[in-house]
C-alpha cells in the first residue's frame, strides 16, 4: 500500500497560520511569565528563554503535524563538509556585518541616532552571568534550531524548497526584533538552512549554531582575540564570496529544478499574525531609539 501523497495546497492555511501564531504565543508566553517580575537579569532572562521557546516548539509542531524523524538529528555530513559550512556560514555573516555596519555608520551620521543594538553582558561576578553565558552558547542555539530549522523550515519546506530557506530566515530575523540583529540573523539563517536541508540534518545547523555564538562570545573578552577573530572572519568572507561565484550556476540549476510559481510569500506573510509582528518589531526599533 502506498503511503498518502501530500498534497502542497491541501494544509496550507494551516501550516501558514500556525508558524505566524507560533511567533505570538512565544511573545505571550515570554510577557506572562516576565510580567511579575520588577527587575529581569541576563540568567533569569535565559531561564525564561528556554521555557517560552520550548513552548513555542511543542504549539509549533503540534499544530503543523510536522513530523521530525529521529535520523534527522544525526550529523550525516562528514567533518570536511561541516567545516566547509561553517567558513561559507562565517564569511556570509562577516559580509553581513559590513553592509548593516556601513548602513548604520550612514544613517548615525544623517541623524545623530544610533542604531540600538542587544545588550549582551556578561557578569561573571555572579550565577546569572554563567548562565546567560551557557544560554547563549550552548542552548539558546540548539533550541532555537529546533524550532527555525526543524519545525518551522521543515513545515515551509512541504511546499517549496527555497521558499522554506528564504522564508524561515526571514522569520528568524524577525524573531531577534532589533533591527542590526534582525538583518544578522536572516543572513545567517539563510546559511543554516541551506545547510540543514543539503544535508538533511539538524545536527549541522546545531553544530554551527554553537559554533557561531561561541566564537563571537569568547573573541569579545579581549582585544587581541578580537583581532584575530576579524581576521578570520575576513579570511572566511573571501572563501565565501569565491565559493558564492564558483558555485552561482549550481545553485540556479537547483532553483530552477523547483522555482517558487506559486505565490507562496504574500500567502505566507500577508497574515494578520506577521503583519502585526512587522509592526511590533517596527515600534520595538522606534522605542529603541527613542529610549537611546
Amino acid at each position: 500500500m502506498q503511503p498518502p501523497v501530500f498534497d502542497k495546497f491541501q494544509n496550507e492555511d494551516r501550516d501558514f497560520k500556525s508558524i505566524g501564531k507560533s511567533l505570538w504565543v512565544y511573545f505571550a508566553v515570554m510577557l506572562a511569565i516576565t510580567m511579575p517580575f520588577s527587575y529581569i537579569d541576563n540568567g533569569l532572562s535565559a531561564i525564561i528563554s528556554i521555557i517560552t521557546i520550548l513552548i513555542t516548539i511543542f504549539y509549533c509542531k503540534r499544530k503543523t503535524k510536522i513530523q521530525i524523524p529521529g535520523s534527522i538529528y544525526d550529523l550525516n555530513c562528514s567533518v570536511k563538509e561541516l567545516g566547509k559550512y561553517f567558513i561559507l556560514m562565517t564569511g556570509f555573516s562577516m559580509a553581513a556585518i559590513l553592509f548593516i555596519s556601513i548602513i548604520s555608520t550612514v544613517f548615525t551620521k544623517i541623524t545623530n541616532l544610533d542604531i540600538p543594538q542587544a545588550d549582551f553582558t556578561f557578569d561573571f561576578s555572579s550565577l546569572s552571568g554563567w548562565l546567560f553565558l551557557f544560554y547563549v552558547c550552548l542552548i539558546g542555539p540548539i533550541f532555537e534550531e529546533v524550532l527555525f530549522r526543524g519545525a518551522i523550515l521543515r513545515t515551509l519546506n512541504r511546499y517549496n524548497r527555497y521558499f522554506a530557506i528564504i522564508a524561515s530566515a526571514l522569520i528568524f530575523g524577525l524573531f531577534h526584533l532589533y533591527l542590526e540583529q534582525g538583518a544578522h540573523a536572516f543572513v545567517l539563517g539563510l546559511v543554516l538552512a541551506y545547510a540543514s536541508l543539503k544535508t538533511d540534518s539538524l545536527m549541522v545547523p546545531i553544530l554551527l549554531h554553537i559554533f557561531h555564538n561561541t566564537l563571537t562570545t569568547f573573541t569579545s573578552f579581549s582585544m587581541s582575540l578580537t583581532t584575530i577573530d576579524l581576521l578570520f572572519r575576513f579570511a572566511c568572507m573571501i572563501v565565501a564570496l569565491i565559493w558564492l561565484s564558483n558555485h552561482i550556476k549550481d545553485l540556479k540549476k537547483e532553483y530552477q529544478e523547483d522555482p517558487i510559481s506559486y505565490p507562496f510569500f504574500s500567502r505566507l506573510f500577508l497574515r494578520f499574525s506577521f503583519i502585526s509582528w512587522f509592526v511590533l518589531f517596527i515600534l520595538e526599533t522606534v522605542v529603541s531609539f527613542i529610549v537611546g
